[in-house]
């Protein structure tokens, strides 16, 4: 799997990722979790952190799920926590057809986490006389 790249030196602040995911049975459903909790989880430090996930669906072709970029988006809006669904990349040959192709509709339900090294909020910003203002 590709990892994000050169994440050491960019997102040298970010101290750790928590990814936890369970796969969806089609696009918006759930499968059955009477706990609530994901079926799956990856705790990683940052430098290391895999950029996709494979595919769950067996017939998938050059699929997998893009969790690097949320990863990095949440990183540039130095986001803690995010929530949502993501779909697969790939695609499924048609039955019958040697050329024909439908996309992928695997889907899972994900969390992330990220802890970074130094504070997280904003960044002072000094104006004109060299005095510390929020921006």
């Amino acid at each position: 799997m590709p990892r994000i790249g050169a994440s050491a030196r960019r997102f040298s602040d970010l101290e750790d990722v928590s990814l936890e995911w369970e796969e969806c049975l089609s696009l918006g459903e759930r499968a059955a979790s009477e706990t609530g909790t994901f079926s799956h989880s990856v705790r990683t430090v940052g430098e290391k952190f895999e950029a996709m996930l494979p595919c769950p669906n067996p017939r998938c072709q050059d699929g997998g799920l893009e969790v690097g970029f949320l990863v990095e988006s949440m990183i540039s809006d130095r986001l803690n926590e995010r929530i949502g669904l993501l779909v697969c990349i790939g695609w499924e040959r048609e039955q019958g057809s040697k050329t024909a192709r439908t996309p992928c509709t695997a889907v899972i339900r994900y969390r992330i986490r990220l802890s970074y090294r130094g504070p997280v909020g904003r960044v002072p910003r000094k104006d004109m006389n060299g005095k510390g203002e929020e921006s």
